[in-house]
Formats: C-alpha cells, structure tokens, sequence
C-alpha cells in the first residue's frame, strides 16, 4: 500500500511539473483554442457530439483507440474530444495562478470574449454528459480514464469559471444557462419519443 501511495505521490508530481512546462512555458493552451475554433472540421465534430443518440458511445465511455478501430469515418470525433480533453486540461492549470483582474483586463491566459466561447463548448459537453444519464444510459461500461477525466477536466474548468463568475461577472447570466429547446429533446429521447436531432450551432 505504501508503495503504491509513493507511486502515485511521484506521478502527481510529473504529471504537475509536465503541466507547468505546457501552460508556462509554451503557447499550447492557445495553440490548442485556435485548432477547436478555427476548424470548420471541429465544429462538425461537436455537432455530432452533442446530438450523438448512441447509448454505447457515451462521453464518459469514449476509448480513443477502440472508437477509432469501429467508427473509422469519425475519427475527427475522437481527434475533437483530444484537443477538447487537453485544452481543458492546460486551461484549468493556467488558472490557478491567474486571477479575476487578469482575465478581464489583460486577457489572460484568453481575452474575455474567448472565455464566453469556452464556456458554450464546455457547457455543451457537460450537458452532454448529463443528457447521457438523463436517458438512462448505463454506467457499467462508463470508468473510462479517458472518457471520465475529458468530463472531469471540463467541469473543473466550468466551475472555476463560474465561481470567477459570482464574483466578476464574464458574461450574461443566460450564457450559462441550457435553451429550453435542448431540454425539450433530452425529454422527449428520454420518453422514447424523440427523432433524429437536428445539427445544433456552436457561435
């Protein structure tokens, strides 16, 4: 047990030092930003995410590797979670150490209107991820490493962001907020009444 515990210790600590390399020392973090929405390629992906009606193919359930070798036609859908995994990632890590004045007045570690484009990505795979439990998908096969760190990263994120929020506002108060619509249609999946979702428009 002690091992094991020294064994995690000193994997935490790469894993920290790694990210403060990345956030720190590098332009990843917005090297990566500009690759999710400047694509055109990408912003299909999240389409196709976000309607995704599929119980096997849930977020928290995604395995790169065995998602590429069945659905080889999609495989910018895994390339999309990648970028959005490790974005949320580097993101979250840049601030913890950036405080509420720098977002807003020098726009660090990104200007306030790319903070607001965060937020509608994030906010559409956390509600993703909700949709899928919403409707009842199964959690057996749901303790993906992948998968569950992509939903954790971006809700570790989301909630920094709003608690930054409550004490400087970054933007309206119904950017946070889930169109009635999208609701509606979880609903109506939900009840086994729903059709074939339309492409929903990422701004």
């Amino acid at each position: 047990m002690r091992l094991a515990s020294l064994r995690s210790a000193q994997c935490e600590k790469f894993v920290y030092n790694l990210l403060n390399l990345l956030c720190f020392s590098t332009s990843l973090t917005k090297t990566l930003w500009l690759l999710i929405t400047s694509s055109t390629e990408v912003e299909k992906d999240l389409v196709i995410i976000n309607s995704s009606n599929n119980k096997n193919q849930t977020l928290r359930c995604v395995e790169p590797m065995a998602y590429i070798s069945t659905n080889g036609k999609n495989f910018g859908v895994c390339r999309t979670l990648a970028l959005i995994h490790l974005f949320a990632a580097t993101f979250a890590h840049s601030l913890l150490i950036t405080d509420d004045s720098e977002i807003v007045e020098s726009g660090n570690p990104l200007p306030l209107h790319q903070i607001r484009r965060v937020i509608i990505i994030l906010k559409g795979v956390m509600h993703k991820s909700c949709q899928d439990l919403k409707l009842g998908r199964s959690e057996e096969n749901s303790f993906c490493a992948f998968g569950n760190s992509l939903v954790g990263m971006s809700a570790r994120v989301m909630e920094d962001l709003s608690s930054r929020h409550s004490r400087k506002p970054l933007c309206g108060a119904d950017l946070w907020m889930v169109g009635g619509d999208e609701v509606e249609k979880v609903s109506e999946r939900a009840s086994g009444r729903a059709k074939v979702s339309t492409a929903t428009q990422i701004d």
